[in-house]
């Protein structure tokens, strides 16, 4: 163990950045002086780790972001109350994915964040501490958001909906006609939402209320992380070409896998 850092709550996803630094999503309690009266809640916070010596470089919260971009109705927002295991959760921030290249929409270093709980991907520069674009679109309590290349980045669509609930039970209150989670495409250049893999993810009912990850590789197939059932998937446009259940041998229960690393090409 070369260092270890406990002075935040890290969770979710952890991404090298362009000075070869670690990237990750933290929390801590949010307190916000609103008419008079304290307003508690979870604040997400954006953090920068130093990969030799542990130490924090960037810490911002996103109340913070918000409130500087002129945007607090994200903090604020009414129809987007949520709440997790009693705590209100406004962010859910799950993914920070550093931007490798400059590019005719963003630039090296900035980041595209994914808020669960606001059905959204933001765009942004933290150099200049701006949001430059809000995703926003078909999908809901997305996770994991990948860059294909210098206009297009693909968006795990979870496809949850917390209408009706208090709390994090999965149990909807109406027939919901949509049973599946998908593939989202964007194109930052026209704004448009293309669907990919659908016919798979239906045939196999490919369906997570949280966490997953999509990664595609190269030749074209495309790592699925179904994390509620513990199942992992390599398929393209073609078929499915490889599934398998993780399981304990033991007692035969599902082993979940979270955030699963793909390399390619090295030499271990």
């Amino acid at each position: 163990i070369l260092w270890h850092n406990k002075e935040v709550l890290f969770h979710h996803s952890l991404n090298t950045g362009v000075e070869g630094n670690i990237w990750v999503c933290t929390t801590s309690p949010g307190v916000y002086l609103y008419r008079g009266k304290k307003l508690e809640y979870r604040d997400d916070h954006i953090t920068k780790i130093d990969v030799k010596s542990g130490k924090i470089l960037y810490h911002k919260s996103l109340t913070e972001i918000f409130k500087e971009n002129g945007l607090m109705n994200y903090v604020f927002g009414f129809k987007n109350k949520t709440y997790d295991a009693g705590t209100e959760d406004p962010f859910h921030v799950n993914d920070i994915e550093p931007v490798p290249s400059d590019g005719p929409f963003w630039k090296k270093g900035d980041l595209l964040l994914s808020l669960r709980h606001r059905d959204a991907v933001f765009l942004f520069r933290p150099s200049e501490n701006k949001i430059l674009r809000i995703v926003q679109g078909p999908f809901l309590s997305q996770h994991d958001v990948d860059i294909q290349n210098d206009s297009i980045i693909t968006i795990f669509n979870n496809n949850v909906s917390n209408l009706g609930r208090l709390s994090s039970d999965t149990t909807l209150p109406l027939e919901y006609e949509i049973s599946y989670s998908t593939i989202i495409e964007y194109n930052f250049a026209d704004s448009s939402f293309t669907e990919l893999l659908t016919p798979h993810f239906k045939e196999h009912k490919i369906f997570s209320t949280s966490q997953v990850l999509h990664e595609f590789i190269t030749g074209g197939l495309c790592y699925i992380e179904d994390y509620e059932n513990g199942i992992q998937y390599f398929m393209d446009d073609s078929a499915v070409h490889y599934k398998m259940q993780s399981k304990n041998k033991t007692d035969n229960r599902v082993e979940n896998p979270h955030w699963v690393r793909l390399y390619e090409n090295i030499d271990f």
